[in-house]
């Protein structure tokens, strides 16, 4: 067994145990954080990632995309400083 997998596993036993199954708000907590064990042993991301960003498999957080993902296939991505923006100008993909 995955060490990972392991770890949540004791974890998720050790939360029922102190808590009980009774609650029904506990209940839902303990099964989020099962199935993001679960998602993150698996090499994915802790939770799903919301539109412009993506998973990052090392960290297992989600990361912003350049110019949120916003960019049309002729535009490319300007960062400057804190801010970013799509500007014309991308070669088209060669066939």
């Amino acid at each position: 067994m995955n060490s990972h997998l392991r770890l949540w596993t004791l974890m998720l036993g050790f939360v029922l145990a102190v808590t009980g199954c009774g609650s029904g708000a506990m209940g839902g907590v303990i099964w989020g954080l099962a199935m993001a064990g679960v998602s993150r042993s698996q090499g994915g991301c802790y939770a799903s990632c919301y539109p412009g960003t993506t998973c990052n498999r090392e960290t297992g957080y989600c990361d912003p995309l350049p110019c949120r993902g916003e960019c049309l296939p002729h535009e490319q991505c300007v960062e400057e400083g804190l801010s970013s923006r799509c500007v014309a100008g991308r070669q088209p993909v060669p066939r």
